[in-house]
């Protein structure tokens, strides 16, 4: 699979020149990703640029929501409301998991490879092993 065409794909948009950069420079850094864990396959490939947009639609998004809140104040007869762009954020936040999980990214107690992590010893470790071993 060929690089996607971010300046195409966010060419209607008011920042879509930010918004291209940033793709592309989370496609790299995934491809580079994948391509040092011997995980490159087209397949994965695919995955990573939905990761990217979702990353940039992420990023873009945050700084109004930290400025807004989860929260958003009416007036004194509609009271307090749901900020829905904080739900946005939200799913963007749940999806990128989603797509890191499937393409091996986030590591769960392992370096992604079947090993587990070396432990530096401790010096109980001998006085342990003597127990153990009686």
């Amino acid at each position: 699979m060929r690089k996607p065409d971010y300046k195409r794909a966010y060419r209607l948009c008011e920042d879509g020149d930010e918004r291209a950069e940033m793709a592309s420079a989370e496609w790299d850094s995934i491809k580079a990703h994948l391509t040092d864990r011997e995980l490159l396959t087209d397949r994965r490939l695919k995955i990573a640029d939905r990761l990217a947009r979702e990353i940039v639609e992420y990023e873009f998004l945050f700084p109004t929501v930290a400025s807004e809140g989860a929260v958003l104040g009416g007036s004194e007869e509609q009271g307090e409301y749901f900020n829905y762009r904080f739900s946005a954020l939200k799913k963007h936040q749940a999806e990128i998991l989603k797509l890191e999980e499937a393409l091996q990214i986030t590591v769960k107690g392992s370096d992604g490879k079947g090993k587990d992590p070396a432990r530096p010893k401790a010096p109980a470790d001998e006085f342990l092993s003597a127990l153990r071993s009686h």
